[in-house]
C-alpha cells in the first residue's frame, strides 16, 4: 500500500465537504466495487446509461458520493492506493450528483481530429492526469465543467488539479471534446510509460537478483522492445506480455528470433496459432519442457 499516498488522500478527505467528495471508478480495474456497492450501498450511478447486462454492469465506470470516515469510502481510499482505479472530484458548490453525472457523461466518448469516435477512459488516473497536462483552455473548460478540482493518486504521489477557469453557458452547453492527434500520440507515450514502469517493478520483484547491473531505464527500453516483438505475434495482454517478457529473461530476447530456439520459433511462426495468449501458454509449457531436458 501507498502508505504516503494514503495519509495525504485521508487529509484531503477530511478537508472536504461530504455534499461535494466523488469518487469515479474504473468497475474493468477494481471488480468488487459492484459487490462494495450493493453491501454498502453509498449513493452512487452508473455512467453508462440503460439497462446493462452483468458482465458489463462489471466493467462499468460509477459515479460514487464520498462521506467521511465510512467504511466504503476508507476501502475505496485503500484500493486506490493499491491501483489506478479511480479518480476523485470535488464538485462545484450546489451541484448535485444528477448534474455531475451530466458533465460526467459528456467524457465518455471524444472525437479525434478526423472526427472519429473513441472511447475516452477519463476515469483511470493514468489516463486523466496526462490528458489534463496537455490540455487546451477550451478542453480545461469543458474537462471542469461543474467540477471545482480533480484528485488523482498516482505513483505514490497525491495530484491535485483545480479548476482556474470560469465557465461561460456556451461551454456548458458544449457538445463532444475533440482531441488533438499530437495529444493522442503523447497520452499513448505516456501509457507506454506508466505500463513498462511497473511491468519493471513486477519482473524486478519475480527476479530481484538477476538485474543488479542494469538501470531501470535500461530495463524499460530492454522491456520495450520485447514488448514490440511480442506483438508481432499478437501477443498483447498485459498478462501474456509479462510472461513473454519472462520468458525473454530465461532463454535470452531474441529466443524466438531467427537465431533464436526451435521450439519458440516453430510456435510463433505456426500459421494455426492465431491467438496470442494461447501462443504465450505454449512457450511457457515447451520452455518447461526443454529445461527438464536440459536438467535445469
Amino acid at each position: 500500500m501507498l502508505q504516503g499516498s494514503k495519509s495525504k488522500a485521508e487529509s484531503n478527505f477530511k478537508n472536504l465537504p461530504d455534499s461535494h467528495f466523488y469518487a469515479v471508478v474504473d468497475g474493468a480495474a477494481l471488480p468488487e466495487v459492484r459487490h462494495r456497492l450493493w453491501q454498502d450501498n453509498p449513493q452512487h450511478c452508473c455512467l453508462w446509461s440503460g439497462k446493462l447486462p452483468p458482465d458489463l454492469e462489471q466493467v462499468a465506470p460509477y459515479l460514487i458520493h464520498l462521506p467521511q470516515q465510512t467504511a466504503f469510502s476508507d476501502w475505496l481510499l485503500e484500493m486506490a492506493s493499491r491501483s489506478d482505479c479511480a479518480v476523485f472530484i470535488k464538485s462545484q458548490d450546489k451541484v448535485s450528483i444528477t448534474q455531475l453525472r451530466k458533465s460526467l457523461r459528456k467524457h465518455l466518448l471524444v472525437n479525434d481530429s478526423e472526427g472519429n469516435t473513441l472511447v475516452f477512459r477519463f476515469y483511470d488516473p493514468r489516463v486523466l492526469g496526462c490528458f489534463i497536462d496537455i490540455a487546451s483552455q477550451e478542453q480545461r473548460n469543458q474537462l471542469f465543467e461543474n467540477i471545482d478540482r480533480y484528485i488523482l493518486i498516482q505513483q505514490e504521489t497525491l495530484e491535485t488539479y483545480h479548476n482556474q477557469t470560469v465557465l461561460s453557458a456556451s461551454h456548458s452547453g458544449k457538445g463532444r471534446m475533440m482531441i488533438t492527434t499530437e495529444q493522442m500520440q503523447k497520452m499513448d507515450l505516456s501509457a507506454l510509460d506508466n505500463y513498462l514502469t511497473q511491468l519493471v517493478e513486477d519482473i524486478q520483484a519475480v527476479y530481484p537478483d538477476h538485474f543488479l547491473n542494469e538501470t531501470d531505464e535500461a530495463l524499460k527500453e530492454r522491456f520495450r522492445l520485447c514488448i514490440a516483438k511480442a506483438e508481432e505475434f499478437n501477443i498483447v495482454g498485459r498478462t501474456d506480455l509479462f510472461e513473454y517478457c519472462s520468458l525473454c529473461i530465461q532463454w535470452g530476447d531474441d529466443f524466438c528470433g531467427p537465431d533464436g530456439l526451435i521450439w519458440a520459433k516453430n510456435i510463433v511462426e505456426d500459421p494455426f496459432i492465431t491467438d496470442g495468449a494461447a501462443r504465450v501458454t505454449l512457450l511457457i509449457q515447451a520452455g518447461a519442457e526443454y529445461r527438464a531436458q536440459l536438467n535445469i
